[in-house]
């Protein structure tokens, strides 16, 4: 299934993890604060609907999709009623499996926008489109998930200002209370598609115990 997910989803700019045990999601969770989950029905000791408790009692935000058995109404309703996002049938067909993730990733990144109307930021090396999720770096088009595409511009229109961690939170995920260290993840992941290197080579800086910093490589002495 990982490798189908994979092939299904190459074009799209996502990174696909993989478990087989729901206590072993849950760690991976913790490590990698997905914008988005599938799991399927499991069985046993700690089942689907348990790793929808679990989740749902830290993270209301994530959104989830619960892969239910054909025909199963009441598997697919117990699962909304523990906070599945949405139920996709099994067997998975590709055309709605990807249309379902694409709603999962698009809905959740967006609460609340960076500005009324997107126009495109230029930065240097850097232009950061209006609307379509991604930036050029030197030219070359980076594609980026709608989470990290929403902090990008919100930091980059903050350029030089010390932006505090609860507000970059609220800008992505408006209300709904989110694990501690996702948006850490997502900075991180962020910094990586930005090839930030050292001191001298650093678009997004953090300032200890405030929030992150946005700033030119190579402007004003940086």
């Amino acid at each position: 299934m990982a490798a189908e997910l994979g092939e299904v989803l190459s074009a799209e700019p996502v990174n696909v993890l993989y478990c087989a045990d729901t206590r072993d999601a849950l760690a991976l969770l913790e490590r990698s604060a997905p914008d988005a989950v599938l799991v399927g029905p499991f069985p046993g000791p700690f089942s689907t609907p348990d790793f929808l408790r679990s989740v749902r009692l830290s993270d209301r935000a994530l959104p989830i999709a619960v892969g239910a058995p054909a025909g199963d109404a009441g598997y697919a309703d117990r699962a909304r009623a523990l906070g599945a996002t949405l139920v996709v049938q099994r067997p998975y067909r590709r055309e709605g499996l990807v249309t379902a993730l694409r709603s999962l990733l698009g809905g959740h990144a967006g609460h609340t926008g960076p500005s009324a109307v997107l126009g495109p930021i230029e930065l240097g090396r850097l232009r950061i489109e209006g609307t379509a999720p991604e930036f050029l770096l030197d030219g070359r088009p980076v594609p980026v998930p709608p989470t990290e595409f929403l902090l990008l511009r919100y930091l980059a229109e903050r350029v030089g200002a010390v932006v505090p961690r609860h507000e970059l939170v609220r800008a992505a995920w408006g209300d709904a209370a989110v694990r501690g260290n996702t948006l850490n993840v997502h900075i991180m992941r962020l910094r990586k598609r930005l090839e930030d290197g050292g001191p001298r080579a650093r678009w997004i800086t953090t300032v200890h115990g405030i929030g992150y910093r946005f700033t030119v490589p190579g402007a004003d002495g940086e």
